[in-house]
């Protein structure tokens, strides 16, 4: 054995032997551990707590799996290991630490599922067509609009067309190769909304998916890898097909020169576990919320008896009149500037997770009696829904105990994320 040989064997001994003895050293010594705080920011939970020391046999055969659990979340070096790992896989190996992220084309990357079960729903779903379901989802589409003929104001429910759509040719192949060409052309929502009755699909329905399609084959909607739309030309087109569906003003075509190209940062870090940019991203001139004269604000400072509710953004712009509620999930606070164009007061709420709040039937009593806006927007990605939670609570507040009968199943994104 040729002395380099041998070398450079003992320099991999070394090196494994410190992977495994290092995290050790450094637990002994109390340092390397990350904070709590990162812990959530990444883990969306707090890290699991070291169990006390048995007492009984019950908690002693529950010991070993507690203790696991905690030392797991909190051992030295865990958050460089995690980010070295997410690089390894993703840079190296050209995969994917689990199946809720997808690697795709030309450096863009998608939300694949809310789950890593390897069934990439979140990424079928848009792109599949179920002609089976449409009755189904129709006939909840009509349910949506009696519901939406009870409120006081005018109201419209919009789906918003996802990545997986407009960036279908950025999809990995074996996505691709499971997709219903069609749907690209009609995806279901808008199959839905061409079979609800006409009454409903003009008052209630909002879906301007070829002005969408049409934006996006000159500038890219999307983040190259963002699983959400960020606040610059989507939400600018929306916010007008909004303000013209209400009779406020005709559409108008986003301006390119209040836009400007930036790197930004993914929404989809948790599941690469290190921190991906996204290059190449319209974003706004700085300059052009301070020209409009647009500002976010606390809402109870202007509406004392609002109770603080996480997840709600409230945005004024003082040249503007009427007030507008924007009900949806994790879509809905990007909307809130570029709706400010239009209307004086814009409340948003993402409700998806809102609804877990106790407070959230106070705070929705104080916004329809005190803020009590002019329109209501119920926004959500992909389909046309509103939250069986809302309808429950404004019934309630409105002192009508009417039950709600869902035709089909909640959607099912999870709480803590959207």
């Amino acid at each position: 054995m040729s002395c380099d040989h041998r070398n450079s064997k003992i320099v991999l001994i070394v090196l494994f032997l410190g992977m495994i003895w290092l995290p050790l050293v450094l637990s002994i010594l109390g340092t390397g551990r990350q904070s709590e705080i990162s812990f959530l920011n990444t883990e969306q939970r707090s890290p699991q707590n070291y169990p006390s020391t048995p007492r009984t046999i019950t908690e002693l055969s529950s010991y070993p799996n507690a203790f696991e659990k905690a030392f797991n979340d909190r051992f030295p070096l865990r958050e460089q290991s995690i980010q070295l790992y997410g690089k390894l896989c993703i840079l190296g190996l050209h995969t994917t630490p689990n199946s809720q992220l997808l690697l795709g084309k030309n450096g863009h990357c998608f939300f694949g599922s809310h789950f890593d079960d390897r069934k990439y729903a979140a990424a079928l779903a848009p792109i599949q067509i179920h002609e089976e379901k449409i009755p189904q989802e129709v006939a909840q589409v009509e349910t949506y609009g009696e519901f939406l003929k009870s409120l006081p104001v005018p109201s419209v429910m919009i789906s918003i067309p996802t990545s997986h759509v407009l960036d279908f040719e950025n999809l990995p192949e074996f996505i691709q190769r499971q997709a219903d060409p069609e749907a690209i052309e009609a995806p279901q929502s808008l199959r839905v909304m061409q079979s609800v009755s006409k009454p409903v699909r003009e008052r209630f329905m909002l879906c301007p998916y070829a002005r969408i399609r049409q934006a996006n084959a000159q500038y890219p909607l999307y983040a190259e890898k963002n699983f959400h739309w960020h606040t610059g030309r989507y939400t600018r087109l929306m916010a007008s097909c909004i303000a013209e569906h209400f009779g406020i003003e005709q559409y108008e075509e986003p301006k390119s020169e209040e836009f400007q190209y930036e790197s930004t940062t993914s929404d989809l870090n948790q599941f690469a576990s290190y921190e991906m940019i996204s290059h190449n991203t319209e974003v706004y001139r700085p300059e052009v919320w301070n020209q409009l004269g647009i500002v976010d604000q606390t809402a109870s400072d202007v509406y004392p008896k609002l109770p603080p509710l996480n997840h709600t953004r409230y945005t004024v712009n003082p040249k503007r009149e009427h007030c507008i509620l924007v009900v949806g999930e994790s879509f809905t606070p990007m909307l809130n500037p570029d709706l400010a164009r239009y209307f004086g007061e814009v409340i948003s709420v993402n409700y998806n997770v809102a609804r877990q709040n106790p407070e959230v039937r106070k705070w929705l009593e104080v916004v329809m009696g005190d803020v009590r806006p002019d329109y209501v927007v119920f926004l959500h990605h992909q389909i046309f829904y509103i939250f069986d939670d809302f309808m429950t609570d404004y019934r309630a507040i409105q002192g009508t105990d009417q039950s709600v009968q869902q035709i089909s199943s909640d959607p099912k994104t999870p709480r803590s994320n959207h």
